[in-house]
């Protein structure tokens, strides 16, 4: 059954991984922060936030890996080392057999799930924002009538990158 007009479909660059979103954003934003600048590999990152109950992983969920990044409050480490713990879903479910790490290690902010096999970034997930889900609106099959509304981390933006006009700037999330 093709999806409705509210709901939308996307994959990675090698499709291994194919997902269905139903129904609208709660907010499309761009994110200058580094670590979506890195993550990216661009001055920034389109990014669209939705409820984990509006996605549905239909292919390849197998072929997603998740890097958990630290919290990068005071200073990003760009050598970061990917946690071992247990793999997490999209839809938020933590891998049973996974533990979290040691006690005195700073809990992840951004866990960030990408196939596996091209290496795509597809999905972001935060603790702070319980329930919610970030998709990269890179990965998405159609983008006609994406617009951001939002544009995140503004202080960090780079010197030539211009603002969205009509789009709010925040210095945070």
């Amino acid at each position: 059954m093709p999806p409705s007009p509210a709901s939308h479909t996307g994959s990675c660059l090698c499709a291994s991984v194919r997902y269905s979103l139903a129904g609208p954003p709660s907010r499309r934003v761009l994110c200058h922060c580094q670590p979506c600048r890195r993550a990216s590999g661009s001055a920034f990152m389109a990014n669209a936030w939705y409820a984990t109950a509006q996605l549905q992983i239909t292919h390849g969920r197998d072929r997603l890996k998740t890097y958990r990044e630290r919290d990068c409050s005071d200073e990003c480490d760009p050598g970061n080392e990917r946690d071992p713990s247990g793999e997490r879903d999209p839809s938020g479910e933590r891998d049973p057999s996974g533990e979290r790490g040691s006690s005195n290690e700073r809990e992840p902010s951004n866990e960030r799930d990408f196939c596996r096999d091209c290496g795509s970034p597809l999905f972001i997930r935060n603790p702070r924002f319980e329930g919610v889900v970030i998709v990269t609106s890179g990965s998405l099959d159609e983008t006609e009538g994406w617009r951001p509304e939002e544009e995140l981390h503004v202080g960090e933006r780079r010197g030539w990158v211009s603002s969205v006009e009509g789009a709010v700037g925040r210095e945070g999330v």
